[in-house]
Formats: structure tokens, sequence, C-alpha cells
């Protein structure tokens, strides 16, 4: 195979593994040597069986210019490029992947969400002609100008903060426990699902999030690994244990990646970043044989950009200066900047800004201003001017989810199944409220069905707990057992204490509307709605009204970091009601009044 060569799968051998003569995925499977076996593809490419279906509801492929037409406009979560994937065929990916989920549950559900984007697009295209007829966008061009100065004068060039991300992290690790998986590509997970891909595997488009039965018609040689979160846990801590020789207050935004703000370290030591950050990769492949790349820059935001440029095994510095950053920025794809997805994105390009620079520029930034709500244009200026935090995560004002959660997917499980499976979840949420040492009354069940549709039921205890047996008591009977689903998550908000558990909204989240939920608390007559918290009927809209008491909440972020404990600060309560942002690592305070 090309992949033990280490170039990527030819069209030949693609359309070959594609070819419905000659065994498909059964052979395929048999030739990925331990991986996935005949039984378990010819499961997945059955009907019934989660993501599989797309490939067993797939007509094939489509003839002449309309196949053209159509693969060439899709695109995916499975799409989307990776580090490691800069010479991979995109088009020859994007076609794989259509002609082997067109007509499934997931494809229509992407359809639909292009069409919810399609439409915001158009209501936005209409607002801008009609603010140009009747020349109202100068107005929202003197306010922009002026939120654009105000925000560039809280601009904090003071610190130095490492992003350090470990390389493809779970395959990593599972090539140091067998080093012959380093050779051949290889991804972590099964045909249903796979969690993260070696780089030998990412030169033929694979990638974590994508099905591991397109993941086969891409590269016919895979080899899968069992998810191992034991090992995984392990070998964090060793890199955690690490990172705090540089920083004792790192932050852990998960598993594999940490902010690190080595402005003292730096001081102490004599050293230049880039110097730093290259001891700090040699430190950690030398005690853990891992490796990690790492971002450097003025502020997180930045820092976790530029962690992702000189992947795997290299560091990006990015200069703290003003000329640096706005540099940086003329040049970065909107879609690089955390909290864009690409359903913000697609409203972006349709808008013509397609990179950060456009967000801020004169002919542009009273447009973002008119067109999207408070929090979203707030957080798009920082975006474009490069602004994020740079203090401690305690000094930061920054916005945080009042809410913890953990959630599974799976293949479509009714009935009994199901029911374990909320079990399941409902232990893991115990032990993670615990640890935290977190007690919470406002229980939320999330189900997606196989119609990939998410519906969401909550309801207010008349207690606070974390307990596994109270939670899994309540969220049984928000739960609808009679119908399949592939996906349930529990989420417990409203903590004992106002605490709040840290955590980060995406920019989509702001710009398209959430799946309704059912209320927890029927509203009383005359508008607004029954405040838990306030214990009266207040007439704000519920988002209002939570916003306030979320800034009022900031008071008390709970932070914990690798296990290096729980740092707390007391801040003073807001007197009125403060504006907050959560996208982006952002937070906005302030912004000029729209023009009528």
């Amino acid at each position: 195979m090309a992949s033990e060569a280490g170039g990527r799968a030819s069209r030949e051998e693609v359309a070959r593994a594609m070819s419905p003569h000659g065994g498909g995925e059964p052979d395929m499977a048999a030739e990925a040597g331990g991986g996935a076996s005949r039984e378990e593809v010819a499961r997945a490419m059955s009907h019934g069986g989660g993501e599989p279906d797309m490939a067993a509801e797939s007509s094939g492929r489509v003839d002449g210019e309309k196949e053209d037409e159509g693969w060439r406009s899709y695109e995916s979560v499975f799409t989307n490029q990776k580090a490691g994937m800069d010479d991979v065929d995109r088009d020859w990916v994007k076609k794989v992947v259509y002609e082997n989920s067109k007509n499934s549950p997931h494809f229509r559900n992407e359809q639909r969400k292009a069409e919810q984007a399609t439409r915001r697009i158009q209501e936005m295209l209409r607002r801008k002609e009609a603010l140009l007829s009747q020349n109202q966008l100068a107005g929202y061009d003197q306010s922009a100008a002026k939120l654009v100065a105000e925000l560039e004068a809280t601009r904090d060039l003071s610190h130095w903060w490492f992003h350090v991300d470990m390389d493809a992290f779970y395959a990593s690790c599972h090539e140091l426990m067998d080093p012959t998986l380093a050779g051949v590509p290889m991804a972590v997970g099964g045909v249903g699902m796979i969690s993260t891909a070696n780089y030998q595997a990412r030169k033929y488009g694979v990638r974590s999030a994508m099905p591991g039965f397109i993941a086969l018609k891409l590269c016919p040689d895979l080899k899968f690994c069992p998810s191992d979160f034991a090992l995984y846990k392990t070998k964090a801590s060793e890199v955690r244990a690490i990172l705090a020789q540089y920083d004792p207050n790192f932050l852990a935004a998960g598993l594999d990646e940490s902010y690190l703000d080595v402005t003292s370290c730096l001081e102490a030591r004599g050293e230049s970043p880039d110097a730093l950050a290259r001891c700090i990769r040699d430190h950690v492949r030398r005690e853990t044989g891992l490796t990690c790349s790492i971002g450097v820059a003025c502020n997180r935001m930045l820092a976790k950009i530029c962690s992702d440029l000189n992947k795997p095994n290299g560091e990006f510095v990015l200069q703290r200066s003003r000329e640096a950053v706005l540099a940086f920025t003329s040049s970065l794809p909107v879609r690089k900047v955390p909290g864009i997805g690409k359903v913000t994105e697609r409203i972006l390009s349709g808008l013509g800004l397609n990179l950060a620079r456009d967000l801020v520029s004169r002919s542009s930034a009273g447009l973002v201003v008119a067109l999207f709500s408070e929090k979203a244009s707030g957080a798009l200026l920082r975006a474009g001017l490069g602004l994020g935090r740079s203090g401690a995560p305690d000094e930061d004002a920054g916005a945080g989810r009042k809410g913890i959660s953990v959630e599974r997917t799976f293949r479509p499980l009714r009935g009994k199944g199901l029911e374990a499976k909320l079990a399941e979840i409902c232990a893991k949420l115990e032990d993670a409220m615990m640890d935290k040492g977190l007690r919470a009354r406002h229980i939320t069940v999330k189900m997606k069905g196989t119609d990939f549709v998410v519906r969401t039921k909550s309801k207010t205890l008349p207690f606070y707990t974390n307990s596994a047996e109270a939670m899994l008591q309540h969220a049984t009977k928000l739960t609808s057992f009679d119908s399949d689903l592939r996906l349930i998550g529990v989420r417990m908000a409203g903590f004992e204490g106002d605490a709040v558990e840290q955590g980060q909204a995406t920019l989509d989240s702001l710009f398209l509307d959430r799946e309704p939920e059912e209320p927890a608390v029927s509203s009383v007559g005359g508008g607004g709605y029954f405040c838990e918290t306030c214990k009266k009927h207040v007439a704000e809209t519920k988002a209002e009204h939570e916003d306030w008491h979320l800034a009022r909440s900031l008071q008390r972020e709970v932070w914990s970091a690798g296990g290096l404990g729980a740092s707390r600060k007391q801040a003073a309560l807001p007197s009125k009601k403060a504006k907050c942002v959560g996208g982006m690592d952002l937070f906005v305070t302030k912004r000029p009044r729209k023009m009528e």
C-alpha cells in the first residue's frame, strides 16, 4: 500500500476498495490486519446501525454532471482538514464521503442545517440592502469605529502564553505501546466512529469524527485500535507533571492540551520564547516518548491558533506587538478562529467576510455590528483585532456555562439497552461532579434520534444533588425509551452556591437558534418567565435574565488544572446587568447602542 511508503491512496486503490465486486468492505477489514472483523464491517454496512446506515442507504454514484454538482457543493465535518492533511486530495475525499452518505439520516440533517444557514444569509443580505437603501449603514460604521477603538484600548501585550497541544494524542499513546503501529495508517475507534487518526492515516483524508466504514474506503489498509482511557489519563498526568515545572498554575483544557503563562518563567530563565518552547517539547518527548506542538502568543486565543501551524512536533511564535498581531490576522481565515465552525464560516463567507481582518475593516465593521447580535458582533470584532484573554483564569472576567454534562453516541438503542446507557452516563456524571465538588438541581436530558434531530427535556429538582441514583431517577422520567436514539446526554445546572463550571460557547451557537427546550417552569401571564433563582416572575426574556445571573455568578469560578487544586477569588457583584460573551475565549462588557 502507498501508506507504508508514506504516500496517500491512489484513486485506483480507493476505486477498487469501493467496487461491489471482489468482497467489498469485509475484504478491506480482513486486509486491515487486526482492525475491524468481517462481521463488524458487514454489520456496519447493513441497515439499522447508526452512521453505517449512510452506506446502506447510499444509492451509489451519481452519473455525469449531476454527480459533480452534488459532491462539489457538499461540506461536512468529515471533509474538514486537520493538521497533517495539507497534501490530501480534498475533492476526492469529498466525493467518497458524499457518495457514501447521501440519502442517509446524517446527510439529510446536514442538508437541513445548510438550508437554515442559507435562510440566515438571505435574511442578512436583505437587511444589508435595506440599510444601504435607507442610508443607515453610516451610523453603524460610526458605532463600529467607536467600539473598535474601545476594544483596541484593552489590548494586553504584557504576557507570553504557550498553548501546548499533544500530537494525535490517543493514536500516539497506542504507537508508544506498540511501535509497529507508527509506520502504518491507524485510527482509534472502530467502524462506527473514529476518535483520532495518526498522521499516516491523515494522508488518506482519514480524520477524527469520521465514521470508520468511510475511513476504510479512503484507506483500505487502515488499522483500528480500541480506546484505552486509562492509558490516556496516565500519559496526560505525566505530561502535566512536566508542564507544572514551567507554570504551576497552568490551565488544562483537556487531556491533550494546556495553556501556560510563561511570562515569569522566561524572565527567571532569561530565555527567548522560542528557546523555551523547544525546551518544553524536548522535555515532554524525553520523559514521555510523546511529541507536542506549541503555539506562542500574547493571549490564549492566538496561542491556540499558532499551535496548529507547525504540527507535528513544532512551534510557532507570534511576536507580542500590535503590528505583528494585526499582520497575522490580516491573512487568517475566519475558520481558524476558535469558536467559528462551518455554519458561522458559511454565513460570514456569504457576506464577503473571509479573513479575520475583514471583520474590522472600515468597509465591513459597521455591517458586522448591524447584522449580528451584540454578543456575536462583539466576539467577531475581537477576533478581527486578535484580542483574547491574557490574564490568569481567575483574573479574567470570562464567560462560563452554568452546567456540567456527559453524553454518549452509540448505535440506535431503545428500551432496556437505552436504560443501561442512561445509567452509565449518570454514573460518569456523578464522578465528574464529585471530583469538582459540585451539586446541582436543574437536570436536562438531551436526546438525538436516528433522524439526527436533537430534543431536550428538563426539570428543576426540589434539592441539590450529585448522586447518580437521584439523577437517574429523574432522567428516566424525561427520556423517551420507546423510540430509537443514537445519542443521549444528561446535564446538571443551577449549582449550589452559584458555582460556575468553566466553559466556552461557540459562535455557531450564537448565530443559529438552538433546539427548543421544554421549560422547567411554566411562565406566568404577561410575558417573561418565572425565575427559580429569584423566586419571582420577571418581565425579561429568559436569555436576558440568565445573562444577568451569569454575570453575577462569575464571582466564583471553579477552576481546576491537572489536579493542581482549585483557585477562587472573590469579585465585586455587578450592580446592574452586565453583558457577557461566551464565544472564542472572549468577553465584551460594553458596546455602542445600535442606530435606530
